[in-house]
Parts: C-alpha cells; sequence; structure tokens
C-alpha cells in the first residue's frame, strides 16, 4: 500500500508541474516508474488480502519485463522511409568515451544528414570529421562539446548564448531547402545551484527558439524528460520525435550503462530529443553508442507538403 501511495504522489507531481526541488524534477522525469509501481502495487495489494506471494511476484515481474521489453524493442533501428527528406541524429557521446573508432561506426550506421553531438571528446571529433562530416557550428563556454555536423553544405548562424553557455546553430543547405539547427545541452539539475542553472539555461532558451523563422531542428540532450514544464511549453510549437513511440509514451535514453550483474541497459529518464518546427517527424528510435551512458535518438523528418 505504501509503494502505491508513494506512486500516486509522484503522478500529482508529474501532473503538477512542480520542480522547486532537484528530487522533485527527477520525480517527473522518471514518471513510467511511478506509473508501473502504482499498478504492481495495487495488484500486491489484491494478491496479498487473498495470501498469494506468487501473484505479487508474477504482478512485478511481468510489469518490469513489459517495460524493459518496450524500452529494448525501441532501441532497434528502424529503416529509412523513402518518404523521409532527411534524418538528424541526436548523441551525448560522454567526453571520457575510449572508443571513438566504435562510436563513429555506430554513428554511420544510421547514415544521418545531420548529427549533434553532446560531449564530444577532440578524440571522438577527430575520428567524425575522418569518416566525412565537416563541423557546421560548435558550441562555447560549458557548451564547447556541443556540436553540429553535416554532410551537405552549412554556414554558421550566431549562437543561442544562455546564462552559462552558448549553444551551437548552423542552417543547413539541403536540396528541398535550408532547416535550421540548434545542438542543445543544458545543465543537469542534481542540486539546488544547477538546478537554478537549469531554469536559466530555458529561460534564454525557450524565447531563443520562438524567435527563429523557417524549419527548425532543435537536437541534443536537454537534461529535461517531456513531462518538465519548460518542454510542456516548447511543445506547443515543435514537435518532440520522443512522442512518437509506437509501443507506449515510455521513451527513456538514460542510464544505457549495464549494471555489473544485469546485462540489458536499464533507462528511467528521456532525456535526450529531436525536436522540430516547420518540419514533420515521419519515424523515429533509440540506438545504443558504444561507451556512453546515453542512448543515440534518430529521427526522420519530412517537409510538409506544399499547398
Amino acid at each position: 500500500m505504501g509503494s502505491t501511495l508513494g506512486s500516486a504522489l509522484g503522478l500529482v507531481v508529474v501532473l503538477s508541474g512542480t520542480h522547486s526541488r532537484p528530487y522533485l524534477l527527477a520525480v517527473q522525469a522518471a514518471y513510467p516508474a511511478f506509473v508501473l509501481l502504482a499498478i504492481a502495487g495495487a495488484g500486491a495489494a489484491v494478491a496479498i488480502r487473498r495470501r498469494s506471494v506468487l501473484r505479487v511476484s508474477a504482478t512485478v515481474v511481468m510489469l518490469w519485463a513489459a517495460f524493459l521489453g518496450e524500452v529494448h524493442l525501441q532501441s532497434k533501428p528502424l529503416r529509412n522511409s523513402r518518404e523521409a527528406a532527411f534524418t538528424v541524429v541526436a548523441a551525448n557521446l560522454l567526453y571520457t568515451n575510449a572508443q571513438p573508432r566504435d562510436v563513429v561506426a555506430a554513428l554511420a550506421v544510421y547514415d544521418a544528414d545531420v548529427l549533434v553531438t553532446v560531449e564530444t571528446s577532440p578524440a571522438v571529433a577527430s575520428a567524425l570529421e575522418t569518416s566525412g562530416y565537416h563541423r557546421a557550428a560548435a558550441g562555447r563556454m560549458l557548451g564547447s562539446g556541443t556540436m553540429i555536423w553535416s554532410t551537405h553544405e552549412t554556414r554558421a548562424l550566431p549562437p543561442i548564448v544562455l546564462n552559462d553557455r552558448a549553444l551551437p546553430v548552423a542552417e543547413v543547405l539541403l536540396s528541398d531547402g535550408p532547416v535550421g539547427v540548434v545542438g542543445v545541452h543544458l545543465n543537469s539539475p542534481t542540486n539546488m545551484e544547477s538546478l537554478r542553472l537549469w531554469e536559466l539555461n530555458w529561460d534564454g532558451l525557450l524565447p531563443a527558439l520562438r524567435r527563429m523563422e523557417g524549419s527548425v531542428v532543435v537536437a541534443g540532450d536537454f537534461n529535461s524528460s517531456r513531462v518538465h514544464s519548460p518542454m510542456r511549453k516548447l511543445a506547443e510549437s515543435y514537435e518532440n520525435s520522443s512522442a512518437r513511440s509506437i509501443f507506449s509514451p515510455f521513451h527513456p535514453t538514460w542510464p544505457a550503462m549495464p549494471y555489473r550483474w544485469w546485462s540489458m541497459p536499464v533507462q528511467i529518464f528521456d532525456l535526450d530529443h529531436v525536436l522540430a518546427r516547420g518540419v514533420a517527424v515521419h519515424t523515429s528510435d533509440r540506438f545504443v553508442i558504444p561507451g556512453s551512458d546515453h542512448l543515440g535518438v534518430r529521427a526522420s523528418l519530412t517537409r510538409y507538403p506544399s499547398n
């Protein structure tokens, strides 16, 4: 019963949009776990009344098996569709990643027209340049590991300057017209100080994105879930590829590193996103990045039909 009440509280926090404390922010982002715990708690309460330990165990195991199965079904790559105009990949590569060649090989499978990398080390950047990508723009200050890459002609645009970082912006010149691209890596709100920085990041990013004209793609590690209030505000004008899950609304990307005794990574938080305005999300999926603690996100985008 206690877990059910706790889960109900967690769902109230999700719906209220409250994030005055870092742990409340985490509760919001972990809403899939709270949904499952609420259902499991209710099932356990019924089973206990019937004195059936087996039913309690079966309920919990089946729920978690369904959740993990959905996560890893979603992680399998989708094939490119002929209807898709171009492909965007967002990938947090982890600064300490010791597998630059494996990272580039994993990214090459997705044949991205636009690639946004976060926490990009010099070794990985060099490997990407060797593989045929050219760097369109790079962030500054605390956003210096955020880079926009493309296989198409590009031009760098003025960055979006936030309180503690500058996010890269570029225009990618596709065959059917230009698309603006913003690379995002926001503060991780793990304590009261970083929560304040996170809020200031959003206070600067939201109006900057509203001012951008034409077709725009915003991609990267937002350190924010779709249920957080700033992301919900952004969803008023941008379509989030993470909302297009075929199986369920759950689309977690972190943490993606396997535990010692468990070979399958258990993702809880949906922090990495590809958002689009002026172009439509056709398909999206997630994939494993060697040596990183995040899953990558790929979105196939298509132009809206002209009138």
